[in-house]
């Protein structure tokens, strides 16, 4: 039972890990395409995907 428990802690500790993660690169990726949609028009085009979409979970395979 106490190995269960502890498959349970670990397996949140990872969730929220990667939920960490996920944050810190959304906000890379809307950083970077930020200062490149300044002067590069499919950056603009992929900024205004991710804007629209989600930043929590951009889907930019189209830029």
């Amino acid at each position: 039972m106490a190995l269960k428990s502890s498959e349970s802690s670990l397996s949140s500790l990872c969730t929220s890990d990667v939920t960490e993660l996920i944050t810190k690169l959304n906000s890379d990726l809307l950083n970077l395409l930020t200062r490149l949609a300044t002067t590069n028009p499919s950056a603009a085009r992929c900024l205004m995907h991710f804007l629209y979409i989600s930043p929590s979970q951009p889907c930019l395979s189209t830029c």
